[in-house]
């Protein structure tokens, strides 16, 4: 097996186990217990990849949609479980951009030689 093979499962099962991916498995599970937080959550999350898909394909976002997004904003920082899960998401997501960076950065090496 090849030695980036190996290191790969390395990566995945130090993911797997890491104490970031083991918060966010978490609080989902916290979150799925909560019916009001879970619509919640998920409005939130659907607003949010509409308006980014909006942004990204230069479509214009109304008034109402960013006011939409305040107010859903403002209640998921009222719950705790919400804001939890948010957090660990996010420290998640700034290993998994390092680990992109690292990977991206010896590529990028490659190519210079």
């Amino acid at each position: 097996m090849s030695r980036i093979i190996e290191k790969a499962h390395e990566l995945e099962q130090a993911i797997a186990e890491s104490e970031e991916l083991q918060n966010v498995l978490y609080y989902r599970k916290q979150l799925i217990r909560n019916p009001d937080s879970f619509i919640l959550y998920n409005d939130y999350k659907n607003l949010q990849r509409s308006l980014l898909s909006k942004k990204n394909n230069n479509q214009e976002i109304s008034p109402e949609e960013l006011e939409r997004l305040k107010e859903l904003q403002e209640l998921l920082e009222k719950d705790e479980t919400i804001r939890l899960l948010l957090e660990s998401e996010e420290r998640l997501n700034n290993i998994l951009t390092q680990v992109n960076t690292i990977v991206a950065k010896a590529l990028a090496v490659s190519e210079t030689q």
